[in-house]
């Protein structure tokens, strides 16, 4: 697959299709909404195989049935300024490929390998919640024994400082 943004006037793009029969998808896209392009697809044999006027956006898909260069014309002649596009061209498979059981078999496997992870998955995740959940409320228990013993220390901090004060006092008074 290639992608290819670029600021254009007129532009030329050449795809070499190795594979006959190949089954080829075109996105194309003009950034800028106001402004359309014309855009031109040419076999190897320069014979034309789609010719779009005044479009913004184009998806296009076509079966490549001779090996060789393909082009694309992109033009942006009716605008002034050159216009911002962005293509992306895609050969797929040949046509000729027809499926049969074992593509659906590997597909089949592959999809309950798929929901046996996704299992697993969910059950780890199920899991490492309960785990937080039951050491979120053990640290939460915690934290208020914490904070009432605080507390406690605090009050008793205060009267031990107080009781020194008077004891400190006692002694400059006897002196």
């Amino acid at each position: 697959m290639r992608y290819v943004n670029f600021p254009i006037k007129s532009k030329v793009l050449y795809d070499i299709i190795d594979v006959p029969n190949s089954l080829v998808r075109i996105s194309l896209f003009v950034n800028n909404e106001k402004n359309k392009i014309n855009f031109r697809i040419l076999n190897p044999d320069q014979k034309i195989i789609v010719d779009f006027h005044d479009k913004i956006h184009i998806f296009y898909k076509y079966n490549a049935t001779i090996t060789g260069n393909y082009t694309y014309i992109v033009s942006n002649k009716f605008n002034d300024i050159p216009l911002k596009i962005t293509i992306a061209v895609n050969q797929g498979q040949s046509c000729d490929v027809k499926l049969n059981q074992e593509h659906i078999n590997s597909t089949y496997i592959m999809i309950q390998n798929i929901k046996h992870l996704m299992k697993n998955a969910k059950f780890a995740a199920r899991f490492l919640t309960k785990k937080y959940d039951s050491h979120y409320d053990y640290v939460q228990k915690h934290n208020r024994n914490f904070y009432f013993y605080a507390m406690i220390e605090t009050f008793v901090l205060i009267i031990i400082f107080f009781f020194q004060l008077c004891y400190i006092k006692s002694l400059v008074n006897n002196k």
